[in-house]
């Protein structure tokens, strides 16, 4: 399918960069009001590590070809409840 961000590398669209910002927002406002954010925790950690591996102005949807189809990134891909208890107590992702 043309114009669709994995036709084009993953290089158009909303970057993650921009998704973890929200993210990042989203986890605070909900620390804020004291509550649970199990499954936002868990994306943070993931676009956290997709930009920390040069990817942060690649769209966002790339996170599916970042976590499953790149073998060297799979091994450092978050996947512990170790991850997202790290973030939760940073108070933010960044």
């Amino acid at each position: 399918m043309e114009n669709v961000p994995s036709s084009n590398g993953y290089d158009i669209g909303f970057s993650c960069d921009l998704m973890l910002k929200d993210l990042e927002i989203a986890i605070n406002e909900a620390k804020r009001v004291e509550a649970q954010a199990p499954l936002g925790l868990l994306a943070a950690a993931l676009f956290k590590s997709m930009s920390e591996k040069g990817a942060g102005k690649k769209d966002f949807s790339g996170i599916y070809q970042y976590y499953y189809q790149k073998e060297d990134l799979k091994k450092q891909r978050p996947d512990s409840e170790n991850d997202t208890k790290d973030l939760a107590s940073e108070g933010s992702t960044s």
